[in-house]
């Protein structure tokens, strides 16, 4: 069993809007932050830490994933399930791809969260550390689809070592090689 644990704020209640400190524990997994609930559907979040093991958001995406996902959100704003508000940032450490024979090391990864003005979202994804550098830009639609475009850049020794070819043809198509001799690969891929 985790723990959860909550301070609600009692002046929030006579705005009819109450506003608690959340914080919840289990495992890898870890929320704190400040939420607000309106009568009229409307959920706000601040200053909010999220910690779990990115394989519980597995089922949405297309190849399977290891690590851990870090999400720090400053502000969210939802009515109902259309996103109204968005400003955070994400980091994916310990990053693992499995390429369909076995588990890559990739290294960690962030993007700056927010949202794109017309209930979605825009993220700018960078490397941290690791063999993959990328500069990609992810634009998640409301109420679906999407697109993700931008670069990949990585030593081809580091492609033929773990077999990355295959998993790299889905997504990307090759481009020239970098002034170091990199491999780049170009991404531009509808969701």
């Amino acid at each position: 069993m985790g723990q959860l644990s909550w301070d609600l704020n009692p002046l929030s209640l006579l705005l009819l809007k109450p506003c608690a400190d959340i914080a919840t524990k289990l495992d890898r997994q870890s929320f704190t932050g400040y939420v607000c609930a309106s009568s009229n559907g409307s959920l706000r979040v601040s200053d909010a830490d999220l910690s779990m093991p990115i394989a519980l958001v597995q089922s949405m995406l297309p190849i399977p994933v290891n690590g851990q996902l870090l999400v720090h959100i400053d502000e969210l704003q939802l009515r109902g399930n259309v996103l109204g508000k968005l400003n955070g940032n994400l980091s994916w450490n310990g990053a693992q791809v499995n390429n369909g024979a076995n588990w890559m090391d990739v290294g960690n990864y962030a993007a700056q969260l927010k949202d794109d003005g017309s209930n979605g979202v825009l993220a700018k994804v960078f490397q941290l550390s690791g063999p993959v550098e990328l500069d990609l830009t992810v634009e998640l639609k409301a109420p679906s689809g999407g697109r993700v475009h931008g670069q990949l850049l990585m030593d081809k020794a580091f492609v033929d070592a773990s077999n990355a070819a295959g998993l790299l043809a889905m997504i990307a198509q090759p481009g020239e090689a970098d002034p170091n001799g990199k491999s780049r690969y170009q991404v531009d891929m509808s969701l």
